[in-house]
């Protein structure tokens, strides 16, 4: 169980969006701490989904899903990275 503030940093620090801001397309990269399903959603900031990835099979380890971004307007987006067990929220702008 983590409880320490570090222990909650350490965790969230494992998800990021590079480059950011994107403009094609961009790597959510992240650590699978046990094998299991991962789902993304994009999000915009009026709480529509406008783009969901099937559930994919993970290994531990480090790991990456695209986003492609070609079909988005220009602006702020939030992805949700959906594990087994947690979900991690984070933002990324899109510029053309």
């Amino acid at each position: 169980m983590n409880v320490g503030i570090n222990d909650y940093e350490d965790r969230f620090s494992r998800v990021s969006v590079y480059p950011n801001p994107v403009s094609g397309e961009a790597k959510l990269t992240f650590n699978v701490d046990t094998p299991g399903t991962v789902k993304v959603k994009v999000i915009n900031l009026v709480g529509r989904t406008v783009q969901e990835q099937e559930k994919e099979f993970r290994v531990p380890g480090p790991n990456e899903i695209r986003i492609h971004t070609g079909d988005l307007q220009e602006g702020i987006y939030l992805y949700i990275l959906e594990t087994g067990y947690e979900n991690f929220t984070g933002k990324f702008q899109v510029i053309r």
